[in-house]
């Protein structure tokens, strides 16, 4: 980061291309949490995303603030300080991006619909509209003996 960096021809589009990060990062990390639970689990699962996400970014805050407070040689030099948070920024990536290669397999998604659970709900479906009919049956035929 030197002294007299441009703003608009180096830094703009960077901040600009960085502000999308977190939006990314929140719709991929519910879209596959939900693919990867079954129907009931959803929620639970939207809600442990959504915290790890808010718990990963303050401790990153906080490292990061942490490097640079220690690496600006007291205040002398900034810009030290804010080029090593970056560089923890940048090594944080990096290793998070080998964990997923190494550690993450979601296996491919060959269900149509919902499974076992969309035939469990339109069997109760069904059950209630032949309750529905058998209760309509028994009001008309009440009606006919009241007449």
């Amino acid at each position: 980061m030197p002294d007299k960096q441009s703003y608009w021809p180096q830094m703009f589009p960077a901040i600009t291309i960085l502000s999308y990060g977190p939006d990314f990062l929140f719709a991929a990390s519910q879209i596959i949490a939900s693919n990867t639970v079954k129907k009931h689990q959803q929620g639970i699962a939207g809600s442990l995303i959504g915290t790890l996400v808010a718990y990963g970014q303050s401790t990153g805050i906080g490292f990061a603030g942490t490097v640079e407070t220690y690496t600006n040689n007291h205040g002398a030099n900034i810009g030290d300080g804010y080029r090593h948070a970056l560089y923890l920024g940048i090594g944080l990536a990096g290793l998070s991006i080998i964990i997923a290669i190494i550690f993450i397999r979601i296996p491919k998604d060959t269900r149509d619909g919902w499974g076992d659970e969309e035939i469990t709900v339109m069997g109760d479906l069904s059950d209630q509209s032949e309750q529905n009919k058998a209760d309509e049956s028994l009001d008309s035929q009440n009606k006919q003996l009241q007449v």
